[in-house]
Parts: C-alpha cells; sequence; structure tokens
C-alpha cells in the first residue's frame, strides 16, 4: 500500500506506505479525494470486499 498525504485541519503529513498480504475476496482501494459539500473529503485506502 503506498503512501500519502493526509491533511488534519492544520497542516499536510506523511503517512508512511506498507506491506499488507492481499485478503480473500477483497481488492485494495487506493486513498482518494472525493467532492463533498462544495468541498472535497479525503477517503482512506482500504481493503474491500468483492461482492459477486
Amino acid at each position: 500500500m503506498p503512501g500519502y498525504w493526509q491533511w488534519d485541519a492544520r497542516a499536510s503529513s506523511w503517512v508512511s506506505g506498507r506491506y499488507a498480504l492481499p485478503t480473500a475476496n477483497a481488492e485494495w482501494q487506493a486513498p482518494s479525494w472525493r467532492p463533498r459539500s462544495g468541498g472535497v473529503v479525503f477517503v482512506p485506502g482500504r481493503w474491500a470486499v468483492r461482492v459477486r
């Protein structure tokens, strides 16, 4: 999982990446910024279970 910059309401800080084994029936969703209510919100990366 790669590292990323995160905003904490005062400044940006680097969050280090790390190695993680894949989880069965899951896929990695990378961190992203998404539009919300006239601004943007940070969505951390996570493992998401695949729905078949």
